[in-house]
């Protein structure tokens, strides 16, 4: 758009000049000017009328020449002005250009005033130099060129020559380009020391310009020479170069100093130009158009300051390079410099700008370019703002310019290659929030780096090179309207080999973009670093790209709403030294994605343990997180050896501990072996791991190589380390899912103790695993590993659901072969457990170390389902605690509603080692099913306690409490013994009990371990089908059976046996207690013992009953007793038991045989009545089972049957037929026989 503003101190009307000027000494002796015109014109000479008042002033008038139409030619052997003098030239009608050349020897000195007498533009050459003295001015409302050029172009092929007037000609067209000799011996300059202004332009033009006075021009200003513009200005009279249009300064080489005095400057209502090879710039610089410095061939230029450049520009500014001291930019539109930037010391002008800057997240930057290396650069600024900089409001002696300005700035965009602060302890500030121009859409900051800076005392690719060489890194900042750009490999560098780095600031409302390989560094070595803060709505950084504090105490901090971080990209803040290292802080509020990008904190170099600082902590909040992994290494060494992407890690390397990685999103998920993670590699502590999810937490999946790296969340104590694990805690308000070789755990590999690992997911918490490899999924705790000593953490899960399907799921609490640490307790507290194809949820030590005890607590239900056919998964579900080592296992407790164990599930508590196993208590305030069996048909359900084939530990007692027990299809309840030890006992306190087809509960023993005891006490019945309760010993003494229950049912081939196989072991005692005991077909109750005394068999019961029981010989083989298709109840042995049965023979007689021939229920009366006697006397009926009789005066009905139990004829005929009406019994009735029948009175 174009931008008008009112320049109250520089608009370029000149009114009054000469009053402006100042009076003129007019005590000064008068000479004679020295105007002497030559012959060449002819009858057209000039003519000089002297001593003519004008305007006050004694002056020249200057007369004829050769007029050409609207030209006007003068010619003149000398041109001089005495001071305090005028020459003035007559403007006749008509005339626009006043030309006039100096065709003698000697160089023109303007002492006086110079005017026209009119409007016309007046043109002076003299190839010899002119000179404007302290007292010279001019008096042109037209325009003015003084040039040493030896000609001007007339037209196409017309000159007026000054070095040659013969070949001159007269043409009446428009005065062009001026020309210059190229081969004379001596150059023409033009010096002004005078106050030079006129109404329109005014063009000085020489081999050399030395300029010292006042240029003023009401349009367009142009200062050329073929060599050298040279500027100066004094403590008294100030340099000022303003024009109300254009400013051009342009020649071989620029030299300006102007800051003695506080009114110096160049000012241009419209573009500003310096233009040449060498450009040196002590100045102010003011344009109300677009300020460029450029070579001669229009690119974009270099130039340098030693001292106070400050520029204000109410369009664009363009430049190369600059070198020199502070640099100060105000610009209305952008500022574009693609090379470099360099700031080699403060400046020490008085004129330098010092203010308290409110960036635009409300902080204060003070900006003070001569206390500190400054480059400051605003852009995109309001035009009231650019048109009016304090300090250069006044020129001369109260010049001031009324008028208006237009201008069109590009944008507000800041876009620079490189950038040197050389001195320590400098300032960038780069910003287009500064009293913005809102009506500039574009407004972003770029930093290009394709320039050089340093490195020592070479040169190499960089953006903002801020480091404090040998002292404090300086600030930077970048406070941008649009985005902010790092261009590939530029980096910005506040760091200090020797003190404390800068803080480094990048504040916008659209993006920082990180470009491929480019860095933002604030490092020191020695001293404090500096803070680096990144605010934008979205932050992105490039692959390699990275942002590094590192040091002591310097921290990073990025908000906004979305960061995106691609592969190998990183967020590093660490510490080398005693001092506490720098935190990373990041709040995005919608999203963070990292694709392959890395966020860490370290403590110590690697390789270097001495260090003991503490590490700083990682915080993030967004609303979701989403890590992905890489399948690359890095190729450079970090802690916990080569580095993926994908990670946010806290880590320490020495004696401090590392820090906090805390998280709180809507959502995180982690997938392709990407990582959070706390550790120690040393003597320092690992952190804590916290992740809260409003939402869900999902961690998936392996690194897509062969390095299997994979997702994970964890703390953990890494292999020779002596430092702490840190503790995990996810806390999700819905949904934890982990899945596919993905870990969540708290680990110790080395000797220091491990953290604990809670869990708390209020919907559910899915664990799975579709992918089938060796690499389990779930969440652990324990030590790991080879020398593992370190205490394991415990394990919390709290959940609604908790799900576990696929053969690598896990949930355990584990000491890992040859670690000696003890492994930490786990806690299950959901509502729903569902355990499948695999899945195990485990408390073992494999080392020397004591196993954790393991405690579900499911409010609902826990249901363990084994493998089906449609899975590939070759392991069966599990909850356990085990020992395969040194150390006991711990003990397994299971509280919960229902409890279903099926398909070859198991619920165990076992020893395969010297440690002893734990005991297995489960408490079922609804019922417990143990079903089934593997989906190969071998492995059954089971609930058990072992010992293995190898161990020497003692087995675990198993205790049930549940309101109903149901064990079918092949499923078992087992306490076993395998090796030496002790088999464990059972327990099972139920409402009910039910055996069936080919279930078990047994107590073994297979070498020299005892078998346990089975205890069963049931408020109900226990029911028994084709299933048994054993206790079993090959070589030791067999266990115990005590049963009681109100009623035992024994059903097809189920037995109730002790046995003991070889050996002088006893057999157990079998002990039933019941209301009734009933045992039917092929079962048997049997206590053998081969080589050693039988066990006792004790039924204590009012009621038994076995089919076709009869006693054996107490020397029976009981595998004799079996498939016999009766009951046998025995005690055989070396020494035979004593077998203890109720008397009943009472019942063994009372029981008769139905006949062959069933009642024909077709034959049945359906019409039948009953007719009564002629008894007149009223009845009463009685319905029930009680002792009155059914009429008066009869007796009481018998409870008993009075009759013979008889089929009905085949040959008796009925009444009724199929499809008559059935009538229905009307009441009971005694017949005169004594027998009751239901039946109705005839009608």
């Amino acid at each position: 758009m174009t931008t008008t503003s009112e320049i109250g101190w520089r608009g370029l009307k000149i009114v009054g000049f000469i009053g402006i000027v100042g009076a003129i000494a007019l005590s000064q002796t008068c000479v004679q000017a020295q105007i002497t015109p030559d012959t060449t014109l002819g009858s057209e000479n000039s003519v000089v009328t002297p001593n003519v008042v004008i305007n006050g002033t004694a002056s020249d008038r200057i007369d004829g020449g050769a007029i050409r139409s609207t030209n006007l030619f003068h010619s003149f052997q000398e041109f001089n002005i005495d001071a305090g003098r005028g020459a003035y030239f007559s403007n006749p009608a008509g005339i626009e250009n006043i030309l006039s050349r100096v065709t003698g020897n000697n160089p023109s000195n303007i002492l006086g005033t110079l005017g026209v007498l009119g409007n016309a533009n007046l043109f002076l050459i003299n190839p010899n130099g002119i000179i404007f003295g302290q007292g010279a001015s001019l008096d042109i409302q037209g325009s003015f060129v003084a040039s040493t050029a030896d000609r001007i172009q007339l037209g196409d092929s017309g000159y007026f020559n000054a070095t040659e007037p013969q070949q001159s000609s007269l043409l009446a067209v428009t005065p062009g380009a001026l020309f210059f000799n190229q081969v004379a011996s001596q150059p023409g300059n033009i010096i002004n020391t005078g106050n030079l202004a006129v109404g329109k332009n005014l063009t000085l033009s020489a081999d050399n310009l030395n300029l010292q006075g006042q240029l003023l021009a009401g349009e367009n200003l142009i200062l050329q020479a073929n060599d050298t513009v040279q500027v100066r200005d004094s403590v008294v009279n100030p340099f000022i170069a303003a024009a109300g249009g254009k400013l051009l300064v342009q020649g071989q080489a620029i030299d300006i100093f102007a800051l003695n005095h506080a009114n110096s400057g160049l000012f241009a209502g419209k573009d500003l130009v310096l233009r040449a090879n060498t450009i040196g710039g002590d100045a102010h610089f003011w344009s109300g158009g677009n300020f460029r410095i450029e070579q001669l061939d229009g690119s974009l230029g270099d130039w340098y300051s030693l001292y106070d450049p400050i520029i204000f520009v109410a369009g664009d500014l363009f430049f190369n390079d600059y070198v020199g001291t502070s640099l100060h930019i105000l610009a209305g539109g952008s500022v574009i410099v693609p090379g470099t930037i360099a700031i080699m010391d403060a400046d020490t002008a008085s004129t330098s700008i010092a203010e308290d800057i409110t960036l635009s997240d409300g902080t204060v930057l003070p900006i003070d370019g001569s206390d500190r290396p400054t480059l400051d650069i605003r852009a995109g600024v309001d035009p009231a703002i650019v048109s009016s900089p304090d300090g250069i409001a006044v020129i001369g002696s109260g010049l001031f310019f009324g008028g208006e300005y237009e201008t069109n700035p590009s944008s507000a965009d800041i876009s620079i290659g490189n950038i040197i602060i050389d001195p320590p302890d400098g300032v960038v500030y780069l910003t287009n929030q500064y009293q913005p121009n809102l009506s500039l859409t574009s407004a972003n900051i770029k930093i290009i780096g394709e320039g050089f800076s340093r490195i020592g005392a070479e040169f190499q690719k960089l953006g903002i090179d801020a480091r404090g060489i040998g002292g404090n890194g300086s600030s930077v900042v970048l406070d941008s309207r649009g985005s902010i750009f790092l261009n590939q490999n530029a980096s910005i560098n506040s760091s200090s080999d020797m003190s404390q780095s800068g803080d480094i600031r990048l504040i916008t409302n659209e993006q920082i973009s990180l470009g491929s390989k480019s860095s933002v560094t604030s490092f020191s070595d020695f001293g404090k670093e500096g803070d680096i803060s990144l605010n934008a709505n979205e932050i992105q950084l490039a692959p390699f790209a990275s942002i590094l504090a590192s040091g002591d105490g310097g921290d990073i901090q990025i908000q906004g709403n979305r960061l995106l971080m691609q592969e190998f990209s990183q967020i590093v803040a660490t510490t080398t030294g005693t001092e506490a290292g720098g935190s990373i802080f990041i709040q995005a509020n919608d999203s963070i994605r990292i694709d392959g990008g890395n966020i860490f904190t370290f403590v110590g170099l690697f390789g270097s343990p001495q260090t003991s600082g503490d590490g700083g902590g990682i915080t993030i909040k967004t609303g979701d997180l989403s890590i992905t992994g890489t399948a690359l290494f890095v190729g450079e060494p970090f802690p916990n050896g080569f580095r993926t992407g994908g990670d946010i890690t806290s880590d320490t390397l020495g004696s401090g501990d590392a820090g906090t990685v805390t998280i709180d999103a809507r959502q995180v998920r982690l997938t392709n072996g990407a990582q959070i993670r706390a550790s120690t590699l040393s003597t320092g502590n690992a952190g804590d791991v916290i992740i809260r999810a409003s939402e869900s937490v999902e961690v998936s999946g392996l690194s897509s190589d062969d390095n299997f790296f994979v997702s994970k969340i964890a703390s953990q104590v890494n292999s020779g380390a002596t430092g702490t694990g840190g503790d995990v805690l996810i806390e999700t308000k819905q949904r934890l899912t982990v899945s596919d070789g993905a870990q969540i755990q708290a680990g110790t590999f080395g000797s220091g103790s491990g953290g604990s690992l809670t869990v708390n997911a209020t919907q559910s918490i899915d664990i799975s695993d579709t992918v089938i490899d060796d690499n389990p999924t779930g969440l652990f705790t324990g030590p790991e590993g080879a020398g593992a000593s370190g205490t394991g953490g415990d394990l919390t899960v709290t959940t609604g659901q908790l799900s576990m399907i696929g053969g690598e799921t896990n949930i355990s609490s584990e000491v890992n072969f040859e670690a000696s640490g003890n492994a930490g307790d786990l806690l299950i507290e959901i509502s729903r457990l569902v355990i499948g194809n695999g899945g195990r949820i485990s408390a073992a030590t494999f080392g020397t170390g004591q196993g954790g005890n393991l405690t579900v607590k499911a409010s609902e239900s826990i249901n363990l389902l084994g493998v089906d056919n449609t899975t590939e998964d070759t392991d069966s579900s599990s909850l356990s605690t085990a020992t395969f080592g040194g150390g006991n296992a711990g003990n397994l407790t299971i509280q919960t509603g229902l409890l279903s164990v099926r398909d070859g599930a198991i619920v165990s508590a076992a020893t395969l080692g010297q440690g002893n196993a734990g005991s297995l208590r489960i408490d079922a305030t609804e019922s417990i099913e143990v079903r089934g069996r593997f989906a190969d048909g071998l492995l059954p359900s089971e609930l058990s306690t072992a010992v293995g084939s190898d161990a020497t530990g003692q087995g675990g007692d198993l205790s049930i409490v549940t309101r109903q027990l149901t064990v079918q299809e092949g499923g078992q309840i087992s306490a076993s013994t395998s090796g030496n030890g002790r088999g464990g006992n059972i327990d099972i306190q139920a409402g009910s009990v039910r055996l069936s087809d080919r279930a078990q509960i047994n107590a073994s023993s297979q070498q020299q371990g005892n078998a346990g005891s089975i205890t069963i006490n049931a408020d109900n019945l226990i029911e028994s089908t084709n299933s048994d309760i054993l206790t079993f010993a090959d070589q030791a003494s067999g266990g115990e059976i005590a049963i009681t229950a109100q009623d035992i049912r024994l059903r097809g081939d189920s037995d109730i046996q002790t046995n003991v196989a070889s050996g002088t072991g006893g057999g157990g005692n079998i002990t039933l207690t019941a209301n009734s005991i009933l045992a039917f077909d092929d079962s048997d109750i049997l206590a053998f013992a081969q080589d050693g005394r039988g066990g006792n068999i004790a039924l204590n019961t009012p009621v038994f009953f076995g089919e076709n029981f009869q006693p054996a010989a107490l020397n029976s083989d009981p595998s004799t007793l079996d498939g016999n298709n009766r009951v046998d109840i025995n005690a055989s042995g070396a020494v035979a038991g004593v077998v203890d049965i109720p008397d009943v023979s009472f019942i063994q007689n009372s029981l008769t045989e139905l006949p062959a021939n069933l009642t024909n229920t077709e034959t049945l009366v359906a019409n039948s009545c009953v007719a009564r006697s002629r008894n007149q006397a009223g009845s009463f009926l009685i319905t029930g089972a009680g002792g009155l009789p059914s009429r008066p005066g009869e007796q009481a009905a018998s409870t008993y049957s009075t009759g013979s139990v008889r089929s009905v004829p085949d040959t008796s005929s009925r009444t009724w037929q199929l499809g008559d009406r059935i009538v229905e019994p009307q009441g009971a009735y005694r017949l005169s026989n004594g027998r009751l029948i239901l039946s109705r009175e005839c009608s």
